[in-house]
């Protein structure tokens, strides 16, 4: 099942490695629900414009910024659709709560001020 999310923010510092216009860069969803449904995981769509960047970090914490999970994740060379599966075994997600997720854009190897990311928000049900 997909997380149905959009994008809300996107950080674009000037300098960074993104070669697409930040519009570009949108969370592929319906609207802000992340279903949780036993035997599935939640999986995460989002189109990455182009970039230099080779990879990005992946991040889902709580509303109190307590980290639930992290991942790096492979980015497409020409920009491209980006899947993020959240393992269906965490029990720390509940139906009910809010959970705010961050997508890293890694244009230097280290978090840097430089880096775009893209953020929103899902409600677990």
């Amino acid at each position: 099942m997909s997380a149905p999310v959009w994008a809300e923010t996107l950080s674009n510092p000037d300098g960074s490695c993104l070669v697409g216009s930040e519009e570009e860069a949108v969370q592929l969803q319906k609207n802000n629900y992340l279903e949780l449904n036993e035997g599935k995981e939640p999986i995460f769509v989002v189109y990455v414009p182009e970039s230099l960047a080779e990879e990005a970090s992946f991040t889902l914490q709580d509303e109190f910024n307590n980290i639930i999970y992290q991942s790096k994740v492979p980015l497409p060379e020409e920009g491209g659709m980006v899947s993020i599966a959240i393992p269906q075994n965490l029990s720390e997600l509940e139906s009910g709560k809010d959970y705010q997720w961050l997508l890293e854009i890694h244009c230097t190897p280290e978090v840097s001020p430089e880096n775009p990311i893209m953020q929103g928000w899902v409600k677990a049900i």
